[in-house]
């Protein structure tokens, strides 16, 4: 049913003539569309994702309508090409540690590693100091099944990643280690 609508909506003449303008376009310089609302502005959006096949920011007013738009956009591209980026409620702080919300990490992660995806942002978001590509893939750990690590090596790379040692894992950000095993409470992806 959702491909009939969007075929319908892609075929009318409206978005004929957007996809005969995303020729033109220059990497860096914002698009503005006209006269398009609610649900219709994914639509939009996957379309001329799918036309350019390149990373693209969709940039709202507020954080509703983003997680809204990212919903929307998700049901017409999928889950693993649509990334929401927002701030937390809390999110003042300086740099990006580990108390900011698993999407704005995984939206950094797909774009700093150059990954073909739509981000739905927030204008608010978008005011939150980012930490260089190279300081945040050097904050991340990439752990192999059957692949040995240090344990100590571990432990200290999560103490300076704000992870917090506690007796039990609870929230994200937490870890523990019992004997020889160490639990931790991470984004994965």
């Amino acid at each position: 049913m959702i491909e009939q609508i969007r075929k319908r909506i892609t075929d009318s003449e409206p978005f004929r003539q957007v996809a005969a303008t995303q020729r033109s376009l220059q990497p860096g310089i914002p698009v503005r569309l006209q006269g398009i609302n609610g649900s219709l502005i994914a639509f939009a959006a996957a379309h001329l994702f799918e036309l350019r096949k390149t990373q693209m920011m969709l940039l709202v007013a507020d954080r509703d309508r983003a997680e809204q738009l990212r919903d929307d956009c998700a049901t017409l591209l999928g889950d693993d090409q649509v990334r929401l980026y927002v701030s937390g409620p809390s999110h003042a702080a300086i740099n990006l540690d580990m108390s900011a919300p698993i999407a704005q990490i995984e939206t950094l992660r797909s774009l700093s590693c150059s990954e073909c995806v739509l981000v739905v942002a927030s204008a608010e978001a978008l005011t939150t100091k980012l930490p260089l590509v190279k300081q945040f893939a050097e904050r991340a750990i990439e752990l192999e099944v059957n692949k040995e690590y240090s344990f100590e090596e571990l432990i200290q790379k999560l103490t300076t990643m704000n992870f917090v040692k506690k007796d039990f894992v609870e929230e994200y950000g937490d870890f523990a280690v019992r004997g020889g095993i160490l639990d931790i409470f991470s984004v994965c992806w």
